[in-house]
């Protein structure tokens, strides 16, 4: 009996290309729900939060009344120096 060697190089760029379009379809399927996601969450950072209305500015009295208001406002009454300089030291 005469024995016969096949080549199976061919097989090798078959599964080549398998291999391929395997990972192409992962990272399609990744890339779309990351987009998905994405514009989900863009639609919902869009949206202003019901209690929140901002009054509109239409003269000069109105803006001179909102000037004081946020001049007045002790937005850094909350803040520790020493708090702050710990997490600092923390985070180095």
């Amino acid at each position: 009996m005469k024995y016969s060697q096949k080549s199976q190089a061919g097989l090798s760029h078959v599964l080549l290309f398998v291999l391929i379009a395997v990972c192409a379809v992962v990272v399609g399927a990744v890339g779309y729900r990351v987009m998905s996601q994405s514009d989900n969450d863009l639609q919902s950072a869009s949206n202003v939060p019901s209690g929140t209305e901002v009054e509109q500015i239409t003269s000069k009295a109105d803006l001179e009344s909102v000037e004081t208001e946020v001049d007045t406002a002790d937005i850094d009454g909350e803040l520790n120096p020493a708090e702050l300089d710990e997490d600092i030291n923390d985070l180095l």
